[in-house]
């Protein structure tokens, strides 16, 4: 479907939202055509417990970002995509903050390790270090 939609002229992918709706996800891609100057909307329902859709990375090298953000915030995966890994929240984040499950009660502290790393820890330990 996607590249159909590159040969409707759509040649430009300007967003991915991922949404929870705790029966389903939903991946809702917004798309433009700089010569038609129209907007399509494609929006993808998937299974709550396998929230997984194929990558778009191959046919707009945009949705490589796009796709990392609702993976690290909705935890949807992009099957085949070139580097799926968090990109707004570092790597030992627990959970996807956009998600109806995502436990706001759990406080999650992040410094900076001697190496640069990031260090994520939910009893503020590693705070107490410096």
């Amino acid at each position: 479907m996607a590249k159909k939609v590159k040969e409707m002229g759509f040649d430009n992918l300007s967003v991915i939202t991922g949404i929870d709706y705790r029966d389903r996800f939903e991946v809702v891609y917004n798309f433009f055509s700089y010569t038609k100057k129209q907007n399509l909307v494609l929006k993808v329902i998937l299974d709550h417990n396998n929230p997984e859709v194929s990558s778009l990375a191959s046919i707009w090298k945009v949705a490589d970002w796009l796709e990392r953000e609702t993976y690290d915030l909705v935890g949807i995966t992009f099957g085949g995509h070139p580097n799926l890994k968090r990109i707004l929240l570092p790597d030992g984040w627990i959970g996807h903050p956009l998600r109806k499950d995502y436990d706001m009660n759990v406080d999650q502290f992040v410094t900076v390790g001697e190496d640069g790393e990031d260090i994520v820890s939910t009893d503020g330990t590693n705070l107490l270090r410096r």
